[in-house]
């Protein structure tokens, strides 16, 4: 049972003290009781089971929960006839709001479901937990950098993270820390699980490793920028915080409690003792566990420099899939993991057992090249020369540069210049002038001004003087730098807004495709076949089941329904959906005296192929429609066509019965402007692309989804569900 304080407003605390017979003017703590076992406990004279429901006591400060024997499994417990539960309750403690009784299962098809959990099987194993500390330090200071901390953007996170694990992995190789056949492993930061008690050989050097910069191996190396660094400075030391050690197979021993302590003060802690674990933090050591089993099924993939760690539950391939994506990204496969704590097997009282959960996912990422490079990518801005800095008619730059304003806003970027110390920075967008308009500030003492192209004409690189440069905030002053000067760092995610210039986001794949990424998955992280090729999950004594879970559903059949004239719809079993006859009629349909088609095409065959689609399918469905208009607009640039397009909306926002259809090429951005003219005139819109005008006539399905959605916006009703009573 897990009882918490909980706040009660005045009015239902009067009504809970009423019932239990608790006076206004004796102090009471407001209890919220709610468990996942039929544990049978005594509370102010009254007996609660507290597996049914979430139970509110009023309970006066001082008195204890005294915990007594476990129910039977044919208990009291007996469902209602109007479906709640009834548990045998006396005053001194109020139901509130009981779960309802399991859904009826009679007449549900039963079926087989494969899941993506793989439960997780370990031995009695104690495994000993560490606080990490990693510095780097100059001549002068041994601690300069403490590497826990930093900037959290993808790229600079993963470096450091990086960093702190291979020092760390190297250093207790080094010193020989580590017995034959024992394991740690290392989020990259503060926390360290081992696989045998380290004390003693790290008593010798009092938790501290050092190493000499010089003494690290090329691949450790190259990860520190900064050419002032001497040595990397490593503490160790017993977990404070959480439980210092915990055996791995006693994870169900947590879900017990057989002593619950309410102290006699509210700001006291409800405590948990159990007679084998004392003194215990169990919220405090389940996080620690779920840490443990997400990092014990990272490492091997991290460490051997497969896969590339974002978070826990989070990993990608260290190499790109092929295909080609532009604007400057590329796409990487990649890992969605977690671990969940689900009922095992064994019909045994508190079986819980841990599962690991894995699917698979594609991320977007920015090509690590030069900046330009990726710039010169985006749409119109491969061959030009000279960048377009002009402004709207309010005074704003136009929506070329905010394009690229935005693209280049909150990315890494690394300048390596013409001298030995890089600098990483995180660009703020880009100028408003071209760069040769630009000056910076020295940092001398004179506090000199000079061209920014004078500032850089010894690296050797031409620089395009009309394009804009990149804006750096280094302690409130703005620095500039030239595009081509500048490389985008590695391991950087594009967020989901500016993804959306790309347009060309991955389709879901069919569950045996999924399924077969999944497995291929296992394998590269190293955990297929039980894990036994795995170092690490053999050195705690852990093995992943073979096969995934399976589990049991149930099915209920597919509600039915009907369209006009009571017209009963089949269902197909094999695509779950309603079929539709060619003379199917919509229950109201819709009335519509004018359709105007807008659209750029200087032929006519677009709007012909979709008056004559539509006019076919509105009379099958009965649908009423007027006469369609054609208004042709020219295509150019976004701006134009937008303020051609109101035209149309101005001229014809005093019209009663109206629909305007317009047809344009998917990659276009302009349904968010269709819809603002929509709301802004009143006038329903529906947005068709060219690719699909240009077969519509062939599309049958196409061209009757098309035709549904028309009919709900203009005020119709497609089809009535068959009401049918189910749980």
């Amino acid at each position: 049972m897990n009882p918490r304080p909980v706040l009660l407003s005045p009015t239902k605390e009067k009504e809970i003290r009423g019932i239990s017979g608790i006076p206004d003017d004796v102090p009471a703590l407001p209890v919220l009781l709610s468990g996942r076992r039929t544990t049978h406990v005594t509370l102010c004279d009254c007996e609660i089971w507290d597996s049914v429901s979430d139970v509110f006591v009023l309970l006066p400060l001082g008195q204890e929960l005294k915990p007594r024997q476990e129910l039977q499994s044919d208990g009291d417990i007996m469902p209602t006839a109007s479906g709640t539960v009834s548990v045998p309750i006396e005053p001194g403690a109020v139901m509130i709001a009981p779960k309802k009784s399991p859904a009826t299962r009679e007449g549900k098809q039963k079926v087989r479901l494969l899941t993506n959990f793989w439960e997780i099987s370990v031995k009695s194993k104690m495994v000993y937990r560490y606080d990490v500390a990693v510095y780097l330090g100059t001549p002068t200071n041994e601690r300069a950098i403490d590497l826990l901390r930093g900037p959290r953007d993808d790229s600079a996170a993963i470096t450091r993270h990086r960093l702190c694990m291979d020092a760390l992995r190297y250093a207790l190789e080094f010193y020989r820390i580590l017995s034959r056949g024992a394991a740690v492993i290392h989020d990259g930061a503060a926390m360290m699980f081992s696989s045998e008690d380290l004390a003693a050989a790290l008593k010798e050097h009092s938790g501290v490793l050092m190493l000499d910069k010089n003494d690290l191996p090329e691949s450790i190396r190259k990860l520190i920028y900064r050419v002032d660094i001497k040595t990397v400075t490593i503490e160790i030391m017993p977990c404070r915080i959480a439980a210092a050690s915990f055996d791995i197979a006693d994870l169900s021993a947590q879900q017990i409690s057989e002593a619950l302590i309410l102290r006699k003060s509210i700001e006291d802690t409800l405590a948990y003792s159990h007679p084998f674990q004392k003194n215990r933090n169990w919220a405090t050591l389940d996080r620690s566990w779920k840490q443990f089993y997400d990092l014990i099924t990272n490492q091997d993939a991290v460490i051997s420099g497969r896969f590339t760690q974002f978070g826990a539950g989070c990993l990608y391939y260290s190499n790109p899939l092929p295909d080609r994506v532009g604007f400057g990204y590329e796409r990487f496969s990649g890992a969605r993991k977690g671990i969940k704590f689900i009922e095992g097997k064994k019909p045994e009282p508190n079986n819980v057992v841990a599962a690991l959960i894995l699917d698979h996912r594609v991320g977007m990422f920015f090509k690590n090249q030069n900046l330009m490079c990726s710039i010169r990518e985006l749409n119109g801005l491969r061959n030009v020369d000279r960048f377009d800095f002009s402004r709207k008619t309010n005074g704003r730059m136009n929506n070329k540069w905010c394009e690229v304003n935005q693209y280049v806003k909150g990315v890494r970027l690394n300048y390596l210049g013409s001298g030995s110390a890089p600098l990483s920075f995180v660009a703020i967008g880009i100028s408003e002038v071209p760069i040769k308009e630009l000056k910076d500030t020295l940092p001398n003492n004179a506090r000199t001004e000079v061209s920014v192209l004078t500032k850089f004409s010894d690296t050797r690189v031409r620089i395009n003087p009309d394009w804009p440069a990149v804006k750096y905030r280094n302690r409130g002053q703005i620095q500039h730098f030239p595009m081509e000067l500048l490389e985008v760092a590695p391991n950087q995610r594009v967020s989901l807004e500016k993804q959306q210039i790309a347009n060309s986001a991955p389709r879901a794949d069919k569950p045996n495709v999924r399924l077969e990424k999944i497995h291929t998955l296992l394998e590269a992280l190293n955990l297929h076949d039980s894990g036994y090729k795995n170092q690490f999950l053999r050195a705690f004594g852990i093995e992943i089941a073979c096969a995934p879970k399976r589990v049991e559903g149930f099915r209920r059949s597919a509600p039915g329904i009907a369209f006009g004239g009571n017209r009963i719809s089949q269902v197909d079993q094999a695509k779950c959906n309603w079929k539709q006859e060619r003379d199917t009629k919509y229950v109201s349909c819709a009335r519509v005296e004018r359709i105007i088609i807008v659209h750029s095409d200087q032929t006519g065959k677009l709007p012909g192929n979709v008056e004559r689609a539509l006019s076919s399918t509105f009379r099958s469905r009965g649908i009423h429609c007027g006469r369609f208009d054609k208004v042709l607009i020219n295509s150019g640039r976004d701006q134009e066509m937008e303020g051609q397009l109101q035209q149309v909306f101005e001229k014809n926002k005093g019209s009663k019965s109206l629909l305007i259809i317009y047809i344009d090429r998917a990659e276009n951005k302009s349904h968010e402007f269709l819809k603002l003219m929509e709301r802004k005139y009143l006038i329903p819109t529906q947005q068709m692309t060219a690719e699909l005008a240009g077969k519509i006539l062939e599309q049958r399905q196409s061209c009757g989804n098309f035709v549904s959605k028309t009919n709900l916006k203009l005020g119709g009703i497609n089809y009535e569900v068959i009401p049918e009573s189910f749980a």
